[in-house]
């Protein structure tokens, strides 16, 4: 008896008189011995990680964006996403948008942004709606930069 590691297989996902559809999957043994789908691409160039991607020492270029460590930008100079994380943080897609926009953290007053940035880092920057101001955080205390 042998157990099998690892297989790649390749379907045909629809077939029609003219056109046959495939499906590419890469299935990888789990720790109790059961394939299961790592990755799958499909008729229309749909990747799908099971179960994350990660990347070491490399960069990643997924549709003319690049992500290198904890930096993201786009290749095209007229791109509307350029992010760089300088330390280590996260960058998160939560405040991105599909129409061209970046969205900062939105505060009532002080004291909700207070309560939800409880360690802030210096160089962040929130808009508190009491007074209608951006807030930057200097690395000793919230100033108004409005």
């Amino acid at each position: 008896t042998h157990l099998i590691a690892a297989e790649i297989d390749a379907y045909a996902d629809s077939i029609e008189p003219s056109n046959i559809q495939g499906l590419l999957k890469f299935n990888i043994s789990d720790p109790s011995s059961t394939l299961v789908t790592a990755m799958q691409i499909d008729t229309n160039k749909l990747v799908t990680m099971y179960g994350g991607l990660t990347v070491a020492g490399s960069n990643i270029v997924l549709d003319g964006v690049s992500i290198l460590g904890n930096a993201i930008s786009a290749n095209d100079s007229n791109s509307n996403l350029e992010l760089a994380g300088g330390g280590t943080g996260t960058v998160s897609t939560a405040h991105l948008t599909t129409t061209s926009y970046f969205q900062n953290a939105v505060y009532a007053n002080d004291t909700a942004r207070d309560a939800a940035v409880t360690s802030p880092a210096a160089g962040m920057v929130v808009f508190n709606t009491t007074g209608t101001k951006f807030q930057g955080y200097t690395g000793a205390a919230w100033v108004d930069l409005n």
